[in-house]
């Protein structure tokens, strides 16, 4: 069995993007921390861009996983399709808090994200 990385890090100002630049899906992205460890942790405040083609396609995935993820204020995310239907973004740790302040993720980061991809919230708990 192998394990995942106990820690995963996107700070802001950082940028990972996964677009088809003028036609075609959008990739894949996968920010993965051992879920089953307690000790691991993914934590995202940057840009995660998987958007479809300008002139046709679908968005990409979007995964952001571990035992203890944090979401940070400053996170952008999306996987629109101008030509075609929104990718996803998947939220998925051992549980989700979404509070004002302090939790996971909050309300504002998912309502924004809403606008240009579909969001999963999905818990091991």
């Amino acid at each position: 069995m192998r394990n995942g990385a106990r820690r995963n890090n996107v700070d802001a100002g950082a940028s990972i993007d996964a677009s088809a630049k003028i036609s075609g899906d959008g990739g894949k992205v996968v920010l993965w921390s051992d879920v089953k460890n307690v000790q691991s942790s993914t934590t995202v405040n940057g840009q995660i861009v998987a958007n479809a083609g300008k002139s046709g396609g679908n968005g990409g995935q979007i995964e952001t996983s571990g035992h203890q993820l944090r979401i940070g204020e400053q996170v952008a995310v999306s996987s629109q399709a101008a030509n075609g239907k929104a990718g996803n973004w998947l939220l998925d740790p051992y549980d989700i808090v979404v509070a004002a302040a302090g939790g996971t993720v909050t309300g504002t980061v998912l309502s924004t994200a809403l606008k240009t991809t579909s969001v999963t919230l999905d818990t091991t708990a």
